[in-house]
């Protein structure tokens, strides 16, 4: 499988990767060692992964060949947009020095932890397990930072006076502008065209990137996470010889009652 940057949007070399999970997801990591990829049409934004050419259709008011634009509309949600999004997946993390109490709460309860490896290393290990990957049916894994633009909905005025930086894109790491707090990055795995009209292609994908130890991460409990449940945390992770992984989160959350 191939492994390549998707854009040219520079990853800063001394800024960290966090991904917050509630505790079943950490289990899946720490127990599987491996990243789990969700295919596009599973997330939240019907425009994830959708090319400008069909995204220029479905907002504008004619179809390319002339036909019936309604029709050809239908005819982009229901059989060429799904083509798109089910043959691309994505494993998302947060890039940033500090932690963040909105992704603590869109994504982390009080029982879940957030994981913290610094950028490039995590890169480089990616790149080494997929290399070592043999008769893959996907493409290529891409990586980089999210594009944030008006996508949802589109703006036409944008594109067309921004033409030529929206080019040559790929279309796994652009999403729209009301996602920007996420300052998401990504890797995305592709199949080939035509694989992704299978009738049933699969749900998700699997890395394995085992062993995990060869990583230097770090696992940060939630701030409002119990001290019994902290104490359990740890007891697991020394199963693993993880325990000193585990820190302290730097953020304090004050309940607030009305």
């Amino acid at each position: 499988m191939k492994f390549q940057k998707a854009n040219e949007l520079p990853i800063p070399e001394k800024e960290y990767l966090w991904q917050y999970l509630d505790l079943h997801e950490f289990l899946y990591f720490l127990l599987e060692q491996k990243l789990f990829f969700k295919r596009l049409d599973k997330l939240s934004d019907p425009n994830e992964g959708v090319p400008y050419k069909y995204l220029i259709a479905l907002h504008g008011t004619k179809s390319p060949g002339g036909e019936n634009w309604e029709k050809y509309r239908e005819k982009l949600w229901n059989d060429l947009v799904p083509q798109y999004q089910k043959g691309q997946f994505v494993n998302c993390w947060y890039l940033g020095n500090r932690e963040s109490v909105a992704m603590w709460n869109l994504y982390s309860g009080p029982s879940g932890v957030a994981i913290k490896i610094e950028a490039n290393q995590l890169i480089n290990h990616v790149k080494k397990k997929v290399l070592e990957v043999e008769n893959s049916i996907y493409e290529k894994m891409l990586y980089g930072l999210v594009d944030y633009r008006n996508l949802n909905p589109f703006d036409l005025n944008e594109y067309y006076q921004n033409i030529q930086s929206y080019e040559g894109e790929e279309t796994g790491v652009k999403k729209d502008k009301s996602y920007d707090h996420e300052r998401e990055f990504r890797f995305w795995a592709v199949l080939p065209h035509g694989i992704n009209k299978m009738e049933e292609p699969p749900e998700y994908f699997q890395l394995d990137i085992s062993p995990v130890e060869e990583i230097s991460f770090q696992i940060i409990h939630h701030p409002e996470m119990k001290p019994w449940q902290v104490k359990n945390l740890r007891k697991l992770l020394a199963i693993q010889n993880l325990e000193t992984r585990l820190k302290v989160p730097d953020t304090e959350i004050r309940k607030i009652c009305f």
